[in-house]
């Protein structure tokens, strides 16, 4: 099975689904994928997952720059909208809906985007199924634990779990699926460049962690720590 049909594979799967979180959660498409494939595939591509534990103002990250849509984001950014002549224009191939732009500060995003490196998925939250303003005030609508709780939708956006508080991430699931393809069982399948974290956590796996330093070990129990372990003791 090379690269396309995996992609094919899962992509199919998962656009029956009417939500990022169910697509999420039926993961039986990648373990189909890796049924029989012991192998890396030949053009090895990593899944990068940075989270930035809220620190997004996602509003002022990707901005309409023409048409209602953008008198819209004035009106409702105030003071804290930017301006047109400040933000950086990305031009998407296709788009019928108006032009958009990313903030100043972000030109490497800007470059990435129009070198057809980076891609927007806009839209998208932790909801437990579709929902609009209307079934939100109804109370009686399925929403997602902790709505409004930081560190609720922190949990959720690592587990894809969103109507529980499960102790397994989404990157861990996945790794569980398709740990057959690591043709390397020193190597793991998911590696932390921050310490462990919810999102990595999987059923049968775990990430290794490292820092700027590499590998992080054990640290305090030298010839000193013994000595000093043993004199407690005495």
């Amino acid at each position: 099975m090379n690269r396309r049909q995996f992609i094919g594979k899962s992509s199919c799967a998962a656009l029956g689904y009417t939500t990022l979180f169910s697509s999420l959660l039926n993961l039986k498409s990648f373990e189909a994928a890796a049924v029989g494939n012991s192998s890396l595939l030949p053009d090895y591509k990593a899944m990068v997952c940075i989270l930035l534990s809220g620190g997004n103002d996602s509003f002022n990250t990707l901005m309409p720059r023409t048409g209602q849509p953008h008198q819209d984001y004035l009106t409702t950014r105030s003071s804290m909208a930017i301006g047109l002549g400040d933000m950086l224009p990305i031009n998407p191939i296709g788009m019928t809906a108006g032009s958009f732009g990313v903030h100043p500060n972000m030109p490497e995003v800007q470059q990435l985007f129009q070198n057809g490196r980076l891609a927007f998925v806009s839209n998208v939250g932790t909801l437990v199924e579709p929902t609009t303003k209307n079934q939100y005030f109804s109370g009686s609508h399925p929403l997602p634990l902790g709505l409004y709780s930081h560190s609720d939708q922190m949990q959720h956006w690592q587990t894809g779990r969103p109507q529980e508080r499960s102790s397994i991430g989404w990157g861990g699931r996945i790794a569980d699926l398709v740990n057959d393809m690591n043709s390397n069982e020193s190597i793991s399948m998911n590696i932390s460049l921050t310490g462990t974290n919810l999102y990595q956590r999987g059923n049968e796996t775990v990430e290794y962690s490292i820092n700027q330093n590499g590998g992080v070990g054990l640290a305090g129990y030298g010839e000193e720590w013994i000595v000093e372990q043993l004199r407690s003791q005495a």
